[in-house]
């Protein structure tokens, strides 16, 4: 936990304050304290209930898959597209079965595996698992 040492980190916050969005956090706060650790899935650093409202300190990253794909167009020409862009999602897709493949093995399911829910640390090309829906 040493690397979340005055680190920036991204909060998530119900967008209703209404009962059940907090529960439903209050959900995925459990279900994340029992996954536990795991290179490719956003690491929750703790929540706190703040005004009565239930908020969750978790992990920045850059991006998320879905922006990173609309954008790759944008950041090759079309020769460098055709090689570099398939290695980067090669490794993104091996890196989310590696998150769920670990989620298996301790009987659970993400039940809304997308492209938005994909965080991407660019620089690393870390791909991580996150929002976990129960």
């Amino acid at each position: 936990m040493k690397r979340f040492q005055d680190c920036d980190v991204a909060i998530k916050i119900p967008h209703d304050f209404g009962h059940s969005e907090a529960e439903e956090l209050m959900r995925e706060i459990e279900t994340m304290k029992r996954i536990g650790r795991h290179t490719n899935i956003a690491t929750m650093i703790g929540y706190v209930k703040w005004n009565n409202v239930v908020c969750s300190v978790m992990e920045l990253a850059d991006t998320d898959l879905q922006l990173y794909i609309c954008s790759i167009g944008d950041q090759f020409t079309k020769k460098q597209i055709d090689r570099i862009p398939i290695i980067n999602l090669m490794s993104i897709a091996r890196q989310i079965t590696s998150a769920m493949a670990y989620l298996a093995k301790r009987r659970m399911v993400h039940r809304d595996l997308a492209a938005r829910n994909i965080l991407l640390q660019v620089n690393e090309l870390r791909a991580m698992v996150t929002t976990f829906a129960y």
